[in-house]
This record gives C-alpha cells, sequence and structure tokens, in this order.
C-alpha cells in the first residue's frame, strides 16, 4: 500500500507470509511486514537559500528465513566404495521444534541538496536484530553424533552508512565530480542456547590453528587462538621458572626461554577481531572539453585484525627481514655452547611468577620461536598464536581509468552505431598505505562469507589493465 499527502509525506506499507516446506508443519507459515515513511520537508518548510532539497525517512522491516532442505528429518548419507553404493547414518541431530529465524531492523536517513545541488548528502543510521538463529549446537562423541541443530542465538546489528557527493568545478571546458562514502558495522553476538558461548565458522588446523568465530558478548569474527599468560600486577607475560620447566619435561637450563601459555591447559582465547572499525571510498571523475574523462577509484579500510599465517611463518623460519638484527650481530653478547663468543643475544620480555623481571641473555632463536605456525618449542608445548595477528589498515588505488568518447559525426558515418567510447583500465594498482609487514596481501584473508580473518601463504594482489571499445547500436 502506498499513501502520499500533498506530496511531501509518503508512507509504503507491505506485508508477505511465506510457507515454507522446510520447517515443522506447526511452523511451515510465517508472516512479516515492513513500514517506511518519509517527509520532504523542503517542499513544505522556508529553508536556507543554500538548502535546494531535503528529506527525512524513516523504516522498520521484519524479516524471516527457512534452512536448508531435509534438515527436519534423519536422513541416511549416499556414497559409493569399492564400485558399490554406501550408506551411512548422518553425523548431527535435527531440531526437533524449527522455526523460522527473524530478523527486525529500524533505520533512519536523511538525504539534503546543498547549493543547487552541487552538493548532496545521504546519511543512514540502522539497528536490527536477529533471533532464533540456525546453529549447530556440538555434542559429545559418546552420544553417536557430534552435533544438534538448535534454534538459538541472538545477533545485534547496527550501523552508519554516509555518501557526500559534489562538484567542486563545472565549467564549460572542465568538470569536476567527487564522492565519499562511508560505512561503519558493529554486528554483536547476544547470546547463544545454554552452555555456548562461541560457535566457530572457520579454523586453520583445527585446534593446532586459530579459528574465527562468534562468541557471546563479543564483536562477530572474533579470531580465537593461544596466546601468553599474563600477569595480573605487570601484564608482562609469564615465563616457566624452574618449578615449571621440571614439571613440564624441561631442563632448568632451559629458564629464560619459554613462556607459560593457554595452550598448556587447552584454552583458547580472543585474540583479535576481523571485523573493521570502518571501510569506505572515493571517486573522482575530471571531465575535459573534447571528449575526455578520468576516473579514479580509491577504497579503504581502517580498523580490523588479520591473523596473518605468512608472517608468522617467516618470523619463525627467519625468512623476514625483522630478524635480521640479531643474526647481523645487533644483538647482546651471547656464548654459545661451543665457546664462540657472538651478539646473537635476546632477554625476551616477561616475569616470573614471583614477580621477578627476565633478565636472562638467551638465543635469538626463542625470541622468534613462538610465533607459532609449524612448531613451537620442546613438543610443540607454546604456541602462541597472538603473535600472528596484525592491524589490517590500508588505501588503495582500485581502479584507473581514461576514456574518450569519440565525436558523435564520425561515429554515425558508419550508419550502424549511434555512440562509441575507447577506454584505458586499470584496476588494483597499488596500496597507496598498508599497516601490514613483509608485504603480505592486505586483501589475503577475503573469502566467501562470513569467515575471514585467517590469512596463509596467500597469493600478492596482482594489477590487471585492460583496453575497452564500447559502442551503441
Amino acid at each position: 500500500m502506498n499513501l502520499s499527502y500533498k506530496n511531501y509525506l509518503f508512507l509504503d506499507v507491505t506485508a508477505r507470509n511465506d510457507w515454507s516446506s522446510t520447517l515443522p508443519s506447526g511452523e511451515w507459515s510465517y508472516f512479516f511486514p515492513s513500514y517506511s515513511a518519509s517527509f520532504l520537508f523542503s517542499e513544505l518548510l522556508h529553508l536556507p537559500e543554500f538548502v535546494s532539497f531535503g528529506k527525512l525517512r524513516m523504516a522498520w522491516a521484519e524479516g524471516a528465513t527457512d534452512t536448508d532442505p531435509y534438515r527436519i528429518n534423519t536422513t541416511y548419507s549416499v556414497g559409493s566404495f569399492g564400485g558399490q553404493p554406501t550408506s551411512s547414518l548422518p553425523g548431527s541431530l535435527p531440531a526437533q521444534h524449527y522455526k523460522p529465524a527473524i530478523n527486525n531492523t529500524a533505520d533512519f536517513g536523511i538525504n539534503l541538496g546543498l547549493f543547487k545541488n552541487r552538493i548532496i548528502i545521504d546519511a543512514r543510521y540502522y539497528n536490527g536484530k536477529s533471533i532464533n538463529q540456525i546453529l549447530s549446537s556440538p555434542l559429545p562423541n559418546s552420544s553417536g553424533v557430534n552435533s544438534v541443530v538448535v534454534n538459538a542465538g541472538a545477533l545485534q546489528n547496527s550501523g552508519l552508512e554516509f555518501i557526500i557527493k559534489g562538484k567542486p568545478v563545472e565549467t564549460t571546458g572542465f568538470k569536476w565530480d567527487i564522492a565519499l562514502n562511508f560505512a561503519h558495522n558493529s554486528n554483536k553476538l547476544l547470546s547463544l542456547s545454554s552452555g555456548l558461548d562461541r560457535v566457530d565458522m572457520n579454523n586453520i588446523w583445527g585446534n593446532n590453528g586459530v579459528f574465527i568465530s562468534a562468541v557471546v558478548g563479543k564483536q562477530f569474527g572474533s579470531i580465537m587462538g593461544y596466546d601468553y599468560i599474563y600477569d595480573p600486577k605487570t601484564h608482562l607475560p609469564l615465563m616457566q621458572d624452574e618449578a615449571t620447566l621440571t614439571k613440564n619435561g624441561y631442563p632448568i637450563a632451559m629458564k629464560g626461554t619459554l613462556y607459560q601459555t593457554t595452550q598448556q591447559n587447552g584454552e583458547m582465547k580472543p585474540i583479535g577481531n576481523a571485523t573493521p572499525k570502518f571501510i569506505g571510498g572515493m571517486t573522482n571523475t575530471f571531465t575535459f572539453k573534447g571528449g575526455f574523462s578520468i576516473n579514479t577509484l580509491i577504497d579503504y579500510r581502517v580498523g580490523g585484525q588479520m591473523w596473518s599465517g605468512s608472517y608468522a611463518t617467516m618470523m619463525q623460519q627467519g625468512q623476514a627481514t625483522q630478524t635480521l638484527r640479531e643474526r647481523d650481530g645487533g644483538g647482546l653478547p651471547f656464548t654459545t655452547p661451543d665457546g664462540t663468543a657472538t651478539k646473537w643475544g635476546v632477554v625476551l620480555p616477561g616475569v616470573y611468577p614471583d614477580g621477578t623481571v627476565n633478565s636472562t641473555v638467551v638465543h635469538y632463536y626463542y625470541k622468534y620461536m613462538g610465533y607459532g605456525v609449524w612448531s613451537s618449542g620442546p613438543d610443540n608445548q607454546n604456541w602462541i598464536h597472538s603473535t600472528g595477528v596484525r592491524d589490517d589498515n590500508w588505501v588503495k588505488l582500485r581502479e584507473l581509468s581514461v576514456n574518450y568518447l569519440i565525436p558523435e559525426r564520425y561515429v554515425k558515418r558508419s550508419k550502424v552505431f549511434q555512440s562509441a567510447s575507447v577506454s584505458l583500465v586499470g584496476r588494483d594498482l597499488f596500496y597507496i598505505y598498508s599497516s601490514l609487514p613483509n608485504r603480505v596481501n592486505p586483501e589475503g584473508m577475503n573469502g566467501a562469507g562470513n569467515a575471514q580473518g585467517i590469512e596463509f601463504a596467500s597469493l600478492p594482489s596482482f594489477r590487471s589493465l585492460s583496453a575497452q571499445l564500447r559502442v551503441t547500436f
């Protein structure tokens, strides 16, 4: 339903009902409405002369989704072995009382046109909540299955989007158009089913690697891994003292080389978050007399981290330039077991359980051992994934194009085409700025779906150059 009043008040109302066979019979039907209203205040109010256009808008909508086919039934998996058909029991129990996942979102916005629409501003704030998330809850293997599908969990999603467009210069021979956009999103997991505080969405190397997870009370996209155990007073990482080394089966001579880590008690911690603070881009279009134009697109990302396996590997295996300092004689005086005097020594920052600050000079090997990709110390008992977490901020020249619109008088001589243009286009040309070291690809963690934040052995970013010819008939 669409209603309007004097061309400045508008109201839209929709209603929808779906029936889905992927839900139990008692939950087949689900209804969801939406409402939106707008107020074109520039048509009613006497505004300053520089305000050309103004509109307020608000909306509320409810959405609902069902689930995949056959999730409400126990079904066999079929396959083949040795050329013969096989069947196997499912590894997950279906939910007994499925309900559709529900999302409610409120949206508020404003549009402004200033100085005869030379400047256009569009701002939007939204806040929504999703309930009845369809999740897989783990079960002990002794139950005969490894998980059960449940309707649980609540997510709160809010954010701000802002776009400003302008024409700084507009003459008969030259025109400059610019647009800048900004987006911030906060997505927090409010709750899960009883006994659950986290849902894992992706991982590398299972319990020996890192996970991308949704954790109750935290922003979506937590990076879970092993970390140092920290001293509560100094907040420095705890070293293994003589008693701890003996308990773990290490020689006392290794004092000053090993930390206490959460891997030793099997506890993963949030060590970062892949969700950026905000993202956006800027476009510029320069149009010259005679049909020439130049377009640029710059993308940017601020905030958020990634776990970089490439960086951690290079550091642990001595392939990063940062590891050359001690090898080149820039460390502390250190005598090797064969009596050779070197400057390969380091003192690992940390404190012992009794509060004593570590001052033992050890081989630089132990400084880089804890990056934890393939192994970390004797018996793999000192994985420290937090050392591989890096801030992922970047600015990139995403696209640059030079275009020429062929004059119409030449095109129409063909008696076939109405218009034609030629372009030279470069995409993903280079990063203007990146916070990542060692030329690690800032977008190496990008992939399909929401489980982003893990990078390992990603290919370097590559640029493309192309020539285009466009014609219309």
